[in-house]
C-alpha cells in the first residue's frame, strides 16, 4: 500500500484547514500558501474531497472550504481512501507493480495481516489527532506563525506554482545536457 504524494498534500492540506479554522470557510489560496503546497493540484485533490463530503465548498461572498464534519468524525483511512481510490486495503505493502489481484507476490499473504493492522490504525487516527500533533522534525509551523503574505490571491498562488515549474524544467534541461556532454 504505497501512497502517492496526493495523498500527502491532501492530508496536509485538511490539517491546514483544521488549524486554521474548522468552521469559516478558508480559501484554497490561503491553505495552499500557507501549507508550501501548488495550488493546481491541492485544488484538484479538494475537489476530490467535496465529492466524498469530507469537505464542503462554499460559493458566493463567504466563498472557500470547510469540513463537512467535525474533525473527531473525519478517519484518516477515509480520507486516503477518497484520495488514492476504494482498494486500498487491496494493495500490496511492498510492490506497487509486481502484485496484482490476479498475480500476487510471494509476500502477499503474510504481509496482509500487517495491513490489516495499518488500516486499523488509520481507522483510530482522525483529522482532529493529526492537526493536534506537532509538525515533523524541520517542518516549520506556517499555520501558526502564518505571515501576511500568506493570505495571497489566487492567481499570485498560480503564478508562483507556474514559476516553480518552470524552474524545474529549466533544471531537467540543464541536467540532459549535462548527461549528453561526453
Amino acid at each position: 500500500m504505497k501512497l502517492s504524494r496526493e495523498s500527502d498534500y491532501g492530508l496536509r492540506g485538511l490539517v491546514g484547514l483544521v488549524r486554521r479554522s474548522p468552521d469559516r470557510p478558508i480559501m484554497l489560496a490561503e491553505i495552499a500558501a500557507a501549507e508550501g503546497l501548488p495550488y493546481s493540484f491541492l485544488s484538484k485533490i479538494f475537489q476530490k474531497l467535496a465529492r466524498h463530503r469530507i469537505i464542503t465548498a462554499h460559493r458566493g461572498a463567504q466563498r472557500g472550504y470547510t469540513l463537512a464534519r467535525q474533525p473527531g468524525a473525519i478517519t484518516a483511512r477515509e480520507v486516503l481512501e477518497a484520495i488514492e481510490g476504494p482498494d486500498l486495503a487491496d494493495r500490496c505493502l511492498i510492490w506497487d507493480r509486481d502484485c496484482s489481484p490476479r498475480r500476487r507476490c510471494l509476500l502477499h499473504a503474510e504481509l496482509a495481516a500487517a495491513g490489516r493492522l495499518l488500516l486499523a490504525g488509520l481507522e483510530r487516527t482522525t483529522l482532529a489527532d493529526l492537526s493536534a500533533a506537532p509538525d515533523p522534525p524541520g517542518m516549520a509551523s506556517r499555520i501558526a506563525t502564518a505571515a501576511p503574505e500568506t493570505n495571497r490571491t489566487a492567481k499570485a498562488v498560480r503564478e508562483t506554482d507556474r514559476a516553480a515549474k518552470a524552474g524545474r524544467e529549466t533544471n531537467r534541461t540543464a541536467k540532459a545536457g549535462r548527461e549528453k556532454c561526453p
